[in-house]
C-alpha cells in the first residue's frame, strides 16, 4: 500500500518554479490531510489519497477526488435522532 504522505511530499516537489507561498501551502495541506480523521459515532474516516484533475466535458472546473479508509468501531445507535 503507498504510503500517503510520501505521495503529497512528491506532489509537492515536482512544483518545480513554484514560488515560496504555493510550496508552503503544499505541505499544510499535505500536513492537514495526512492527520486528518473523521469520527463518525463509532465510525472513523481516514485520509488516504487524493486526486485532483480538470473536467473535460459536461462540467465546469476541477475535480478534487478524496480517498478515505474506513474503519467501523461500533454501529451507531438505532434510535438516534437527527
Amino acid at each position: 500500500m503507498p504510503d500517503p504522505q510520501k505521495e503529497i511530499v512528491h506532489a509537492a516537489a515536482d512544483l518545480s518554479g513554484a514560488d515560496e507561498t504555493a510550496l508552503l501551502v503544499s505541505g499544510e495541506l499535505s500536513r492537514f490531510f495526512s492527520n486528518l480523521t473523521i469520527s463518525l459515532q463509532g465510525i472513523q474516516l481516514s485520509y488516504n489519497s487524493m486526486k485532483l484533475s480538470s473536467q473535460t466535458s459536461g462540467a465546469d472546473g476541477d475535480v478534487l477526488e478524496l480517498h478515505l479508509d474506513v474503519a467501523v468501531l461500533e454501529f451507531p445507535p438505532p434510535n438516534l435522532d437527527f
